[in-house]
């Protein structure tokens, strides 16, 4: 049995290819946690959005280390793949995080009329 996309038809999947996907994958990921905290930062007062902004700042600067120390590999394009693999992988559990901490949308503050 082959491992690998294409693998039910009998073709091996590029290394090359596999890492796009897996890049790709990570930048919708990446695409998903921004409107999603955009939207939480829609619902929070002023005070809650300036801490959500510094630890969506430190938590941005933690997923690229982080990530990083994931690869096993050296060199080459597995440890591309590892990368963007643990990249997907901490985006996903901050996307829930962040979905966790959603107000209700009765919380939502409204905007005043004038």
């Amino acid at each position: 049995m082959q491992s690998g996309v294409g693998a039910e038809t009998g073709t091996r999947a590029k290394p090359a290819r596999t890492y796009e996907i897996s890049s790709r994958l990570a930048e919708v990921y990446d695409a998903q946690l921004f409107v999603i905290y955009v939207r939480l930062l829609e619902r929070l007062d002023a005070i809650q959005r300036q801490e959500l902004f510094r630890e969506q700042q430190h938590w941005l600067r933690d997923r690229a280390s982080k990530a990083a120390d994931q690869v096993q590999s050296k060199g080459g394009s597995l440890g591309a793949l590892e990368y963007s693999g643990a990249f997907s992988d901490f985006t996903e559990k901050r996307i829930a995080e962040l979905l966790r901490r959603m107000p209700a949308e009765a919380d939502k503050p409204q905007p005043t009329e004038h």
